[in-house]
């Protein structure tokens, strides 16, 4: 767990940063944005050039890769479970995400016509809900090892529910702290799913189980924005 922790702080943390300055650079023109993430996928591609491929496992009985084995790994409880979690979770994360940029403009009375002033406000927001999840993530690890992974995600899928329902009820300042802990959950799943996996699926089909569980979890949202 501490590896999929230390990575996914990184992560966060870039994101903190790259929503403070896209944030900054929208304020400006709104082109810049995505000026900017095209400079950066530019040197991202650069970079996975330089990558190499690691040694290539023998398909085994056990293991032979690809999606059809990914399907039938579903047929482990806890896999399938881990699936539906994933699936709800990211639904409830994106709902609560998504709609967080008009409530913002709602309780704080910012002119929603004003793109500027909604991009930097979006960028902080953003930035620091990043932040607070990767030092949240320092406290949820240990709770992990004490409580166990299945019982904390458990634990953390209350968060983005109450977001919503506190959104849905109350338009008010005091919910900003509330909203700010909203990626907790996704950030949970990312450091404890990968070693719950593990444990049942082989080398050649993990990466393509974990993907699975992600699309689960979009095309569930995307039925839900239907």
């Amino acid at each position: 767990h501490d590896r999929e922790a230390a990575v996914r702080r990184v992560l966060l943390w870039s994101g903190a940063a790259s929503a403070l300055v896209g944030g900054a650079l929208g304020t400006i023109d709104l082109r810049l944005p995505f000026a900017a993430a095209l400079l950066a996928a530019a040197v991202q591609f650069v970079l996975a050039l330089r990558l190499t491929e690691p040694p290539v496992v023998a398909a085994g009985a056990n293991d032979p890769g690809g999606l059809v084995a990914g399907i039938g790994h579903l047929r482990t409880p806890l896999l399938g479970w881990i699936t539906a979690f994933v699936g709800v979770s990211v639904v409830s994360a994106h709902l609560a995400a998504d709609l967080a940029a008009p409530y913002l403009t709602e309780v704080l009375d910012t002119d929603p016509e004003a793109p500027g002033a909604a991009a930097l406000l979006n960028g902080a927001v953003a930035a620091v809900v990043a932040a607070v999840a990767a030092v949240a993530l320092h406290i949820v690890v240990p709770t992990g090892r004490r409580f166990g992974p299945v019982r904390t995600l458990l634990l953390l899928l209350v968060v983005p529910v109450v977001i919503l329902m506190a959104m849905a009820g109350v338009t008010s300042l005091w919910l900003l702290p509330l909203m700010t802990i909203r990626r907790l959950p996704s950030a949970a799943v990312s450091v404890f799913a990968p070693p719950l996996v593990a444990g049942f699926v082989g080398p050649r089909s993990r990466a393509t189980f974990l993907s699975m569980a992600s699309f689960v979890g979009r095309l569930a949202y995307a039925g839900v924005l239907l």
